[in-house]
């Protein structure tokens, strides 16, 4: 079986985010030793951010964008495409197999603001989700599962988070990498 990757995005391919340095997570098939992470303005022509990542085990891999050097702000109500590359033939890099998933960040209204302020992150996933501010929600719950992976409600919770958005495929793959 040849590598996959399937970002875990929702439907509409735009994930929503409050932040400028969200978590983006995609799913590897198998380990890889070079993926090129690169996020875009909307139209393509300005690179925003990017890194080169190695990829030690298949599985979910979440990659945030917190080095604040690189990434020059990333502004409300402004739309970004990131791909992920992975050089199949580091010599020969047309064959390279890419992948695109889009966000767009906003300014979160003051109900979602008051609620964000609970430092339980069990109704921050809640305020997020009910707002449907996709990659937080992913992140928060990724964070939740990390720090208790033997909790079967949270893994129930992740489930359908992904079946929600039509990636059940995915959805009992392993959380192995951030960066």
């Amino acid at each position: 079986e040849g590598l996959t990757i399937t970002p875990l995005i929702p439907e509409s391919k735009i994930g929503l985010t409050l932040t400028e340095s969200p978590t983006l997570f995609v799913y590897v098939s198998q380990p890889a030793a070079q993926v090129e992470f690169v996020l875009l303005n909307e139209d393509e022509s300005e690179v925003i951010y990017e890194s080169s990542l190695k990829i030690d085990k298949a599985g979910i891999v979440g990659v945030s964008l917190s080095d604040k050097d690189k990434t020059k702000n990333i502004e409300v109500g402004k739309r970004y495409v990131w791909s992920f590359a992975l050089a199949c033939d580091p010599q020969e890099r047309s064959g390279d197999y890419i992948l695109k998933g889009w966000m767009q960040r906003i300014e979160p209204p003051a109900t979602l603001k008051s609620a964000l302020a609970n430092p339980n992150p069990r109704a921050r996933l809640i305020a997020y989700a009910k707002n449907g501010i996709w990659y937080e929600t992913l992140a928060t719950l990724a964070q939740m599962r990390s720090l208790a992976p033997d909790d079967a409600r949270l893994k129930t919770e992740w489930t359908q988070l992904l079946q929600s958005q039509k990636l059940e495929a995915i959805a009992d793959k392993p959380l192995v990498q951030s960066f």
